[in-house]
């Protein structure tokens, strides 16, 4: 059982809901109520979808790969020791690519709390409870308003982009060193991350956000990826595509707006990204020549 509290830069809601993983079969899922809704994210890799259902509305994404390992990125975090309430907690921390991660444990490894805090959302779990157990496998079922999900239709065409375009646009940034900020613009587009990639694109300024994102774009798979095209996790990030950096395709070129204090970037990153890796989906500018 646990509390969450989810900040972003219009609200603060608080709420409660559950985490349950089978790892080894690749199925996890995240249930929350909080003030105003009811959310759940259910991963099933073995079915190779993504299944995320807010208040009986479901989004449906074909996943690639494996499910990572749940705490995989502790492994390239910073230990240090935290107090809370006067006490003396283990804690690792990771700042990379558009968050700044942080795991607190108790003396017997138990997770405490877990944070993600990025430029758009602060997601703070705080486990209350933590009960490791085998959970009956129907807790992993697809939601019954996910079984018929109707495509969203797409605009008509516009003036085409090139690949070779998109990228060189990018690059402007990048050796411009362009700050993130919501609230700034840099010819014309939003400097986040969204704005950097509508800014790429040459859509209508200030830009898209990842949350419109999906209107101009279109779901395509992991094999078919090529240069210009995104990473898009709805609710939080947007990366755009710049080629492979390996002949396996586990790592690829990033073009990203990261956070405050970093900006703008070009770096080898693992496919699909650093962390919360079921949330980022392939997609394909439709305009793209």
């Amino acid at each position: 059982m646990t509390q969450i509290i989810i900040t972003t830069k219009d609200t603060n809601q608080t709420g409660s809901g559950t985490w349950t993983a089978d790892q080894p079969n690749g199925k996890s899922v995240e249930r929350y109520t909080l003030t105003d809704h009811t959310e759940e994210h259910l991963m099933r890799y073995d079915l190779e979808r993504s299944y995320d259902q807010t208040d009986k509305k479901c989004d449906s994404h074909t996943l690639d790969g494996k499910m990572d390992p749940i705490w995989g990125w502790v492994a390239n975090a910073t230990y240090s020791q935290v107090t809370i309430s006067g006490k003396v907690y283990d804690s690792w921390s990771l700042s990379q690519g558009y968050a700044d991660l942080s795991l607190v444990v108790d003396s017997t490894n138990t997770p405490l709390w877990f944070i993600r805090d990025g430029p758009q959302k602060t997601i703070r779990v705080h486990f209350r409870t933590w009960v490791p157990s085998v959970s009956s496998q129907d807790v992993f079922d697809v939601p019954t308003d996910c079984h018929n999900i109707k495509r969203r239709s797409l605009p008509g065409p516009l003036a085409c982009v090139a690949r070779a375009t998109m990228i060189s646009r990018a690059e402007v940034w990048v050796t411009a060193k362009v700050p993130y900020n919501q609230d700034g613009h840099y010819d014309g587009y939003r400097e986040d991350c969204s704005g950097y990639v509508s800014m790429a694109w040459e859509t209508s300024e200030p830009g898209y956000t990842t949350f419109t994102m999906p209107t101009i774009t279109k779901e395509i798979a992991k094999a078919d990826l090529l240069p210009g095209d995104v990473l898009l996790c709805v609710t939080e990030h947007v990366v755009l595509f710049g080629g492979w950096v390996d002949a396996s395709h586990t790592q690829y070129t990033a073009y990203e707006e990261t956070r405050p204090g970093e900006g703008t970037v070009k770096r080898a990153t693992p496919y699909p990204y650093w962390y919360n890796t079921g949330c980022f989906i392939p997609h394909r500018y439709n305009n793209v020549c």
